[in-house]
């Protein structure tokens, strides 16, 4: 049975959430060595973004990635958190990330929830209703 990354990383934050120093770095150390034993030391970095996601919800705040397809400024950055806090009821604690094949528009992710207003989503969901009209046809 394979363990999932979230898995991991929450295994890891519950094993290391109260201790810290000497202690917090032995269980790191065999939490890499389990790890081994797994084969799953390829998939390090996915644990690590689950563990800080998770440790951000356990604080009571919520990890959000937003997409564009250009980079936005300072004020719509912050305007954006402001409409997250508000939407969500939690703090948010916003990633941004580019990507120029969204055309426009951003995908907004958090948890396991995607709200994709891209236009290029916009355009994908035109194409399949015409394919399907034309295809009754």
């Amino acid at each position: 049975m394979r363990i999932s990354d979230k898995k991991y990383a929450r295994a890891l934050y519950e094993a290391t959430e109260k201790i810290s120093g000497v202690k917090r770095d032995a269980v790191v150390k065999k939490f890499v060595a389990v790890l081994a034993r797994h084969h799953a030391l390829s998939r390090i970095e996915n644990i690590i973004n689950e563990y800080q996601r998770y440790a951000i919800e356990q604080q009571g705040q919520l990890s959000v990635t937003a997409t564009f397809a250009k980079k936005i400024s300072k004020a719509e950055n912050e305007k954006l958190i402001t409409k997250l806090n508000k939407m969500l009821q939690r703090k948010v604690i916003l990633e941004t990330a580019i990507d120029s094949t969204l055309i426009g528009g951003s995908i907004i992710k958090y948890g396991d929830t995607v709200v994709d207003g891209s236009v290029k989503r916009a355009i994908a969901d035109l194409k399949q209703s015409m394919v399907q009209i034309y295809a009754k046809k």
